[in-house]
């Protein structure tokens, strides 16, 4: 079965009595929206033009490339990580290029708590982030509830439970805390507290990230840039580490009502259920939050959204073009919304985490319209097999009639996991180590016990294959006669075989140091070309073991080939050497593209079209890209219509020049970039919806285009326009505006596994 959750909100339209009113053009009324604790708060709202992917002059106040960027998804439950569904969604996540998931619980938190998503847990928790971590991915944990700040007792509670989990040490810096996924109340009741919710965990010393929620995910706000700027919390953190979220989605059942939800993009001669609608939506979401960013000094991070098309219980409105019928369902026209919006945020470095991945059973929307969404990673899976890696003691010694006991490691990068088979090529007669296999990471081991015949050093070879690439490694182990033991048994070295990386990436990894003799020495272990590689190793010093750690980052100097370092352990009388081989490869840059506008009309503005481009995910791009336009040629094949090329500085947008259709019909876009260095070449798929620009012909009486009311024409004047007057005077009547009761049903619905 599939068990249902919804939250109903109520949006009061109150009644006015008014003694007098003025009514100027193109001004709407004001929307008086009851919160939950029956405080009457206004929210005006304001007419705003439809800006594309970016607003000038908005200049956040922090350096973007310093903030973590989140893509993700939302709908996982706490509790599954105990029902084996959570590892197979991170998996699939991180095998797409996500690096966030959002986990949600809310049971028996307060007498307020909405129970949906089950209960709190912090065992599964610290499950949860162990699972995590061996993606480095971010975990959102999402308080899933509405009415706890709108009651003071509720209120109380809710920052109990949180200073339980903020005490707690969890030993994982990619946490992001949700306090409330949701909250009912006015901006003023909001501010505080999540104030005091901030106020609370920096007083015990928690440094994690934070999300505070605009008020109109409760339906606390009006439809436009300036009142969603101002309609999320005022808070300050003293550590700067707030994202600011709004949950963006588009619903027939209110954009077709009588509410005026959308605002400008309400249904009108000129708004219909479209893409072009859809763009409308998404660009007054993309206004409000790059000038709320800009006014708050807070990065945005959406915590949820995406293309369900209907906000009550069950489908209460179908649109003509959906697509299923549950919560993992859409309509064609809501995922040009999400999907057009995901380009935006994805220009502006904003991060989202979408809705829903699974909430119970692997993987809902994943399986619809999120394996149809397209975007940049920001740390893209590789694309490419690498080789696996082995990891394996060096400088190994044993007496005849003793026996040598060792482990030999090997692991594999790769996404999705590779079978691993570990072997031992040459070992020595009578050595025994089984052969090995496993998914992604595999163990082997080695014993021998060396007769008289045996003395002397030998080679060792051993190697691991994932079917398609390889890697070995020789070690020498050395033999003693029995009745001859060396006076000190020289130190052993483990340390991997092989690594292979991009240019944009950081070599990380650890060495290790033992000694067997007894009494046991000091040991020292070097890099001997660090210094020359601009590479950091943590030397350390002190009896066995010790351990350093090598870290080698991306720079100018790093450029691909493959690169030899030697390290070395002494206990200052023998020492053992060994060299890791590093290989370091290109990185796979990300290339995205959308044309706008999309569709446009011979005659009329806007008369040309550009194409936009994104570089991500590359290590400082150099070269061109060039844009390719063909008419009506699904294959992108032959001479094209028009081209434009552009060179590249970094990563960042790049935009063609603008070309000006000559007759109706299909224009297919193709973008390429060259490549460079460090970065391999990358190109668009020829035909994909976001670079086809459609063009219409004009109609024999082509009518003029509606004006802009946000834009007044140079002739305006305010003293020119007509004022009225309705007045008490004698007679005069009582104007009475009659507002009524509108019930909204939010619903979100739990996927379970069938029994």
């Amino acid at each position: 079965m599939f068990p249902m959750k919804c939250h109903i909100k109520p949006v009061l339209l109150c009644s006015l009595g008014l003694i007098g009113l003025v009514v100027f053009p193109r001004v709407s009324l004001v929307n008086l929206v009851a919160s939950q604790t029956r405080e009457h708060v206004p929210t005006t709202q304001y007419d705003s033009p439809i800006i594309g992917a970016s607003i000038g002059g908005v200049v956040p106040a922090y350096d973007s490339s310093q903030l973590p960027i989140i893509q993700g998804w939302g709908g996982v439950t706490l509790d599954e990580v105990t029902n084996g569904q959570l590892q197979p969604t991170l998996q699939r996540l991180n095998q797409s290029g996500y690096n966030g998931v959002r986990i949600g619980f809310s049971g028996s938190v307060t007498q307020c708590s909405s129970g949906e998503l089950g209960s709190w847990n912090p065992d599964w928790f610290n499950q949860t982030l162990q699972a995590v971590r061996q993606y480095n991915m971010w975990v959102v944990l999402d308080y899933h509830s509405y009415l706890d700040l709108v009651n003071s007792a509720c209120q109380t509670e809710w920052l109990s439970f949180w200073g339980g989990v903020l005490s707690a040490k969890w030993g994982y810096d990619r946490i992001v805390w949700e306090p409330i996924n949701e909250p009912a109340g006015s901006v003023v009741v909001l501010s505080s507290a999540y104030q005091a919710w901030i106020t609370l965990a920096r007083g015990l010393g928690d440094k994690h990230w934070i999300a505070v929620e605009n008020t109109i995910s409760n339906d606390g706000c009006n439809f436009d840039p300036l009142s969603l700027v101002n309609c999320y919390p005022v808070v300050t953190d003293p550590l700067n580490e707030t994202f600011l979220s709004i949950h963006p989605y588009f619903f027939y059942d209110l954009w077709s009502g009588t509410s005026n939800t959308y605002g400008n993009c309400g249904p009108s001669s000129t708004n219909t259920w479209s893409n072009s609608t859809a763009e409308c939506v998404a660009n007054i979401y993309n206004q409000g939050m790059l000038q709320a960013s800009s006014k708050y000094h807070m990065p945005i991070l959406d915590t949820e959204g995406g293309a369900v098309y209907y906000s009550c219980n069950n489908v209460c409105a179908n649109p003509p073009d959906a697509v299923g019928t549950d919560d993992a369902s859409y309509s064609y026209t809501t995922f040009h919304f999400i999907q057009y919006l995901t380009n935006l945020m994805q220009s502006e470095k904003m991060g989202w985490l979408w809705w829903e991945a699974g909430e119970g059973s692997c993987c809902g929307a994943l399986d619809t319209w999120g394996n149809l969404l397209r975007f940049q990673p920001v740390n893209p899976p590789p694309s490419q097999d690498t080789p696996p890696t082995l990891q394996i003691p060096y400088g190994e010694s044993v007496s005849v009639g003793s026996t040598l006991l060792f482990k030999v490691n090997a692991f594999d990068p790769d996404i999705p996991l590779q079978n691993l088979t570990l072997s031992c090529s040459n070992c020595p007669v009578g050595a025994g180590f089984p052969k090995a296999v496993g998914l992604g990471y595999v163990t082997g081991n080695f014993n021998w016990t060396p007769k008289s015949s045996d003395v002397g050093q030998h080679n060792i070879t051993f190697s691991v294959s994932d079917g398609n690439k390889s890697s070995m490694t020789a070690i020498l182990i050395t033999v003693y006669p029995a009745n001859e033991p060396p006076h000190n048994i020289p130190p052993v070295l483990v340390i991997p075989g092989n690594e292979t990386v991009t240019v944009a990436s950081k070599v990380t990894f650890a060495v290790d140091a033992t000694d067997n003799s007894a009494p046991p020495q000091t040991l020292v272990l070097t890099c001997f070309d660090c210094a020359s590689l601009d590479a950091t190793f943590s030397a350390v010093t002190g009896t066995s073991p010790v351990i350093g750690t090598f870290d080698w980052g991306p720079s100018s100097q790093r450029v691909p080939g493959m690169y030899h370092v030697h390290f070395g352990v002494t206990d200052g009388i023998n020492a053992t050497v060994a060299v890791v081989p590093i290989t370091i490869v290109k990185a796979y840059i990300g290339l995205t593209a959308s044309v706008y506008p999309r569709n446009t009309t011979l005659g009329l503005t806007p008369a040309s079209v550009s194409d936009n481009a994104i570089l991500a995910g590359g290590f400082n791009p150099t070269g061109a890209i060039t844009f390719l336009v063909f008419f009506s040629n699904a294959s992108c094949t032959g001479i094209p219509l028009f081209s434009s090329t552009v060179l590249v500085s970094g990563e960042g947008n790049y935009a063609s020049k603008p070309f000006t259709p000559q007759a109706p019909g299909t224009y297919q876009w193709e973008t390429s970039y060259t490549g460079d260095l460090n970065n391999f070449p990358a190109e668009t798929q020829c035909g994909h919806a976001s670079e086809i620009a459609t063009v219409k012909s004009a109609t024999p009486t082509p009518q003029p285009p509606p004006s802009n009311q946000s834009n007044p024409s140079p002739e305006f004047s305010f003293l020119a326009a007509p004022i009225f007057w309705l007045a008490i005077g004698g007679v005069a009547g009582i104007v009475v505006i009659a507002g009524t009761i509108v019930l909204r049903n939010r619903t979100k619905v739990k996927l379970s596994m069938l029994a």
